[in-house]
């Protein structure tokens, strides 16, 4: 029986081993298989998610330079506007802007999203402090010089500092 025994772990334990460095080299190879599939899945989001990425700051640039007093004093302002008129429709502007370019905050960090947010705020409130700074009878163009002079004691336009912050993330990201 003993002899039984040792014969049949002559035949077991190298099974035993043969198995074993089987499994462990099968398992390496699928464990790489899977990390490969997940680098190339890695690799085709990125670069499907670069134009995008790339879509959102250009969109960004492009509501920050249209919410900023220059350009959005001379793209609003119509012959005999008054003050009140003008004043609704910079807010309207600057939040039909927002609006519209509100899902692009996916594509950026939380802290330029902030700053952006930010800058169309201090727009939005200088617009507002203008327009309570006025005549009540004024015009369009007493409510925009208000607006320069508030933007000028600032010191920076809020839109430019949000625009500094997207080119930086920009720069890191690519």
């Amino acid at each position: 029986m003993e002899e039984f025994l040792i014969h049949l772990l002559g035949f077991v334990v190298p099974a035993l081993i043969v198995f074993a460095t089987g499994y462990f080299t099968l398992k390496k190879y699928l464990d790489f298989e899977q990390t490969k599939i997940l680098l190339t899945m890695k690799k085709e989001i990125k670069a499907a998610t670069i134009p995008l990425r790339l879509q959102a700051f250009e969109r960004i640039t492009l509501f920050l330079e249209r919410i900023s007093p220059n350009s959005l004093i001379l793209r609003m302002n119509r012959p005999g506007m008054s003050a009140k008129q003008f004043h609704s429709a910079l807010i309207g502007a600057i939040r039909n802007e927002y609006d519209h370019n509100l899902s692009q905050q996916l594509y950026v960090s939380n802290l330029t999203w902030a700053t952006v947010k930010k800058a169309k705020e201090e727009m939005t409130r200088v617009v507002n402090v203008g327009a309570a700074k006025v005549k009540p009878n004024a015009t369009s163009l007493d409510l925009s010089k208000m607006i320069f002079k508030l933007i000028a004691e600032l010191g920076q336009n809020p839109s430019d500092i949000a625009l500094m912050q997207l080119k930086n993330e920009l720069r890191k990201t690519f």
